[in-house]
């Protein structure tokens, strides 16, 4: 999938159709807009209107929480204060009904999107130093964070070392062993000395994240604010245009993050945008098929009507391009699909101070649908090439993650019931053979009463490539349990070649 990934439109039409005309050229899957659609702008009618029939996903701004009734206007200076509240009587219901339904943050296979932060999307704060950007990093799992906010784009860049580091934007490609949060800048009030308007692509396949800068009509755009008698002292590029000083960003930043008491909330809190891709991958299966029927269809039409010596020659033409259409969609049915095995099962309550072994089933074949792993939830991207089994080795059983390619594969353990206030490691030993490419990752992972999945801890196995002797692998939870729920362990990884398991405990540690 290509994403193209906007935000802060901020009512400015000429720069939203400059964006969106760049967008076209660039074979772009879908759009993933960020928030903040309206505010400061004279157009917010019109972009909304654009942006509505264009964007194929959407997430909760501060000046579109405003709209929606869900945040105060006194969280902002007083020149944002009017201009939202001048915004606000230029929109009517249907708008603020929209703004209603959006949720605060999304999330793709490897990555997620927000407004603002992650640690608490509603309260809307910045991500400016790398203290910020790392209390994002700690509060949710993917690998790739996407945000704007603060109309500065760039990145934070997050390795081995833990620790945050900000670099100015550039072109990059995705590394194993980082994370990293991209402000993808914004669209219609860019504040970062470059009046162009700023968005980012996001290739998932080829991991690799390009920044894109786009000119735009900044004369119409001033011509639509006297159109409103808005002021132009209100637009931090219009200075720049004007080529008055550049103000720091801390200077030009007019919102103030809100209290966790008033932080907003809305009705679905993440959106997942893989089933939208899973939309598309199925439309793109439904294509396949028609395809063959056609192929099918020409090679009838071909034996009907051409003479019999030149149709046995057409047939079997037609016959073999019949007979390999089938055969790309039988492979891109089974690329399509995800193979899951087994269902989560719950162990007895976890002693004080005491550890929980997972007990490994032994098992006279891989793991199958017919043949599962009990109490063990197996998830496999491309069964063909991927299984899990289980060895006997020195009277112990042992977990085998076998991967022929670098699509994801996944292990989640018996979960253990775990109350609040509660503090917990795991610890296991993990060993590799023929390993050529890809990552492993551990995870701490629990289900709270809603049904909800959280992540509570993630670390990943470093040095997997050279593991060829058994090692000794642990993590130790940082922060208390925060709500009653069931606690299981997770193993996932992309990669190929083999990742053994064996000895895995959950431990309580506080």
């Amino acid at each position: 999938m290509r994403y193209a990934i906007i935000s802060d439109l901020h009512a400015n039409r000429p720069a939203l159709k400059s964006v969106l005309a760049d967008i076209a050229s660039g074979d772009i899957d879908e759009i993933i807009c960020l928030g903040d659609i309206v505010g400061y702008g004279p157009s917010p009618a019109e972009v909304l209107e654009i942006a509505y029939s264009k964007i194929h996903h959407f997430i909760l701004g501060n000046h579109d929480a405003v709209i929606g009734g869900k945040l105060s206007p006194d969280c902002f200076n007083d020149n944002a204060k009017k201009l939202i509240e001048w915004t606000c009587n230029s929109l009517d219901r249907k708008a603020a009904k929209f703004f209603n339904s959006l949720p605060l943050d999304a999330k793709g296979g490897n990555f997620r999107c927000a407004h603002a932060e992650f640690s608490n999307p509603g309260r809307f704060g910045y991500i400016l130093e790398p203290v910020d950007a790392e209390d994002s990093f700690k509060s949710c799992p993917e690998q790739v964070l996407f945000v704007g906010h603060s109309h500065v784009p760039g990145l934070f860049v997050m390795g081995d070392r833990r620790v945050a580091h900000w670099l100015e934007p550039m072109d990059f490609g995705i590394e194993d062993e980082k994370r990293y949060i991209v402000n993808v800048g914004s669209v219609g009030q860019p504040r970062d000395n470059d009046i162009r308007a700023c968005y980012c692509i996001f290739d998932t396949e080829k991991k690799d994240v390009l920044f894109r800068k786009v000119a735009f009509d900044i004369e119409e755009y001033i011509s639509e604010q006297k159109k409103n008698r808005l002021p132009e002292t209100a637009t931090y590029f219009i200075d720049i245009y004007h080529k008055q000083a550049p103000r720091s960003i801390r200077d030009i930043i007019d919102f103030h993050r809100v209290s966790v008491e008033n932080s907003v909330k809305t009705g679905a809190e993440t959106a997942n945008l893989q089933k939208a891709v899973s939309s598309l991958k199925k439309t793109r299966l439904v294509l396949l098929i028609l395809l063959v029927i056609s192929a099918a269809f020409l090679f009838i039409l071909v034996f009907f009507y051409s003479s019999e010596k030149t149709a046995a020659v057409k047939a079997k033409r037609e016959a073999d391009n019949a007979k390999k259409n089938l055969a790309d969609a039988s492979k891109e049915i089974k690329k399509l699909q995800k193979t899951v095995y087994g269902s989560m099962s719950l162990s007895a309550a976890i002693p004080p101070k005491g550890e929980v072994q997972l007990e490994i089933p032994s098992l006279n074949s891989p793991v199958s649908q017919s043949n599962p792993l009990k109490g063990w939830v197996i998830q496999l991207e491309n069964p063909d090439t991927q299984k899990i089994s289980v060895e006997k080795s020195e009277g112990q059983n042992i977990l085998r993650l076998s991967s022929g390619n670098p699509g994801e594969i996944s292990i989640s353990s018996r979960a253990t019931p775990v109350y609040k206030g509660m503090r917990f490691g795991v610890e296991g030993y993990v060993k590799s053979e023929n390993f050529s490419s890809g990552n492993v990752e551990m995870l701490l992972e629990q289900i709270v009463p809603d049904g909800t999945r959280k992540t509570v801890y993630l670390t990943s196995i470093d040095g997997v490539r050279n593991l060829d002797k058994w090692k000794w692998k642990s993590m130790t939870e940082e922060k208390p349990i925060q709500e009653d729920g069931n606690l299981f362990l997770t193993i996932r990884g992309q990669f190929k070649g083999d990742i053994l398991l064996r000895k895995f405990s959950i431990k309580r540690v506080d």
